[in-house]
């Protein structure tokens, strides 16, 4: 298990970023987290209110604990991709923060079209790209607690492909679902099969914290291991940048609540 730090992955949203962004230190205090296989230093660091970014080996080692209807689904659907890259971001705050944080996030994760702009480092360029600079919704359905939509979208160097987005706020959980609906091709060569790179996010709150777990997993095509170092690296790039540049809208109070 790898332990990845916030500043190394992606200088535009930092650590110290977030640490000011705190209106008070917390903890989250003696109790057991919902995670397992942390570090001393992981746990330490998800107690303290920081961003947690960490890249698991397969399904086997993520660290979602709690047992519920979604938590079930995401190990579940994360196990049967049997993806090639899984990365996790995790992040704790006080419960009284919950509801709000919560009702921002769901309104950020609806506005598919503000995902253009999002900040990404390249650690292969030494730049910054935004990671979607295209994103046309296609379709829009309303549902009972949230909403579904489908975009087409594009996100550099891969061609342009279909998603789904999926929301819902009911009570204290926000369940958050994203997959890729068509072929994601790199430099020519089928990258990603439909339905193989998929995207998470659940906020629940549990022994008076509020806790955001995202997670990201991609299965790729073999391509003869040609360009593995320079997919895992865009990928995995790519799935911290977007939960941490959504957890840092609402530390920072730039959620799109009220």
């Amino acid at each position: 298990m790898k332990c990845l730090t916030a500043a190394r992955w992606l200088p535009v949203v930092t650590v110290a970023a977030f640490a000011l962004a705190l209106v008070a230190p917390f903890a989250a205090g003696a109790q057991d987290l919902p995670f397992s296989g942390l570090s001393a230093a992981e746990q330490a660091a998800v107690r303290a209110g920081q961003p947690l970014i960490r890249q698991a080996d397969s399904a086997s080692s993520l660290s979602l604990a709690v047992q519920t209807p979604f938590a079930d689904e995401i190990r579940g659907r994360i196990r049967s991709l049997r993806a090639n890259y899984v990365g996790e971001v995790i992040m704790a705050m006080p419960a009284s923060a919950g509801p709000v944080t919560l009702q921002g996030l769901a309104r950020d994760l609806a506005n598919v079209e503000g995902y253009v702009g999002i900040p990404y480092w390249s650690k292969q360029q030494n730049r910054r790209y935004d990671l979607f600079d295209r994103m046309n919704v296609r379709e829009r359905t309303r549902q009972a607690a949230g909403e579904t939509v489908i975009a087409h979208q594009h996100m550099e160097p891969f061609a342009e492909y279909d998603a789904r987005y999926s929301y819902e706020l009911a009570g204290a959980e926000l369940r958050f679902r994203s997959e890729n609906l068509t072929q994601i091709t790199y430099r020519g060569f089928d990258a990603v099969s439909a339905g193989n790179m998929v995207w998470y996010l659940y906020g629940f709150s549990e022994a008076g914290s509020t806790y955001l777990y995202g997670v990201g997993a991609v299965k790729t095509l073999d391509l003869l291991g040609l360009f593995d170092q320079r997919l895992r690296i865009s990928f995995m790039g790519r799935i911290q940048a977007f939960f941490s540049y959504m957890y840092g809208r609402q530390r920072q109070g730039g959620g799109s609540v009220g």
